[in-house]
């Protein structure tokens, strides 16, 4: 069973009274509507099911509004977007055992330690991911209202070449971001020309960033680039019951073995093997919610040597057996 489904609730809602106070681009701080599919949901604010799994302490300025979010529950949690706003995500702390992040065309992302990290979504993208946390997240959002991206006379300053891109490091952009969560944190929205002076200044270096691609490669520490870190996670994809050779992944990447993996593991948040066999217990669950299936054809299925060798990777990496696992579901 997908890891996201398992999380998704009756209803996406916040936790506490919903606020009236408007947000930019002429939202309010509302419930988002049902989904059957977190991807789908859309709201002005970022949604976290279950609502009460997080605390929230918000403030409006105009064109600019932030949030800085607390989660306070061990348990697993999803987190969804999408608006008509743009969205900045500065995580102050957060670890996870497992989870992914999913953000348009950005390749997935299972990076486990995103503490210091950036997330920039522009205007209409879609983000969903889940956490299973193993520090509870601290994080601040900024919704942006894309107007901001227009010169005095009207005129574009290239807001529509904004790039979404996932956790991210940027100096610039996180010492702005840090000043507008030490505002929303003392006064909740008061000092509104210094808060709409850091948006101004926000956007900026977020529209720097885009005509800087080199800059914003090498701000990710010698990750893979998007079409390395897309086809390589494909190829896994596709081949989860075979034995892939570091050497294979490489020449997709057109890289050294040597400089892929350590690039793909800042990307990934892990080595390639880890990353193939969390992919392949990943797929194990979806096939252990067919009870028609056993568990030794799956073992064979994802390449397995035999069940025991099954049963150990997935305890490892699940905490219990394929069939404690499977009892679970029922």
């Amino acid at each position: 069973m997908d890891d996201l489904n398992c999380l998704q609730a009756d209803s996406w809602a916040y936790g506490g009274e919903p606020s009236a106070r408007p947000f930019p681009c002429g939202s309010t701080i509302l419930p988002p509507s049902r989904s059957d599919d977190p991807a789908n949901a859309a709201s002005s604010t970022l949604d976290i099911s279950p609502g009460e799994a997080a605390s929230r302490q918000h403030a409006v300025w105009g064109s600019l509004a932030g949030e800085v979010i607390q989660v306070m529950q061990p348990a697993m949690f999803a987190m969804a977007f999408c608006g008509p706003c743009h969205l900045l995500l500065a995580f102050e702390r957060g670890e996870r055992h497992e989870g992914d992040t999913y953000l348009d065309d950005v390749p997935r992302s299972s990076l486990r330690d995103v503490s210091q990290k950036l997330t920039f979504l522009p205007a209409g993208f879609k983000l969903r991911d889940w956490y299973a946390p193993r520090v509870l997240p601290r994080l601040t959002c900024l919704y942006l209202d894309p107007r901001l991206s227009l010169n005095a006379d009207g005129a574009s300053a290239g807001g529509d070449e904004l790039e979404a891109r996932l956790f991210f490091d940027d100096p610039e952009i996180w010492a702005t971001a840090g000043k507008l969560t030490r505002l929303i944190e003392r006064s909740g929205g008061a000092d509104r020309l210094y808060a709409d002076a850091l948006g101004l200044v926000l956007m900026r270096e977020l529209l720097r960033l885009a005509h800087k691609p080199e800059a914003g490669r090498a701000a990710r520490l010698g990750g893979l680039a998007a079409w390395q870190s897309k086809r390589t996670a494909e190829y896994i994809e596709a081949h989860l019951g075979e034995q892939i050779s570091l050497g294979t992944l490489a020449e997709i990447a057109q890289l050294s073995p040597f400089h892929f993996t350590r690039a793909f593991k800042q990307s990934f948040g892990m080595p390639p093997h880890r990353y193939h066999t969390a992919r392949r217990i990943e797929r194990a669950k979806a096939l252990l919610a067919r009870h028609s299936l056993s568990i030794t054809w799956i073992a064979m299925e994802l390449g397995f040597a035999d069940t025991s060798c099954f049963s150990t990777a997935f305890r490892r990496l699940v905490g219990r057996t394929p069939s404690g696992y499977r009892h679970s579901l029922t």
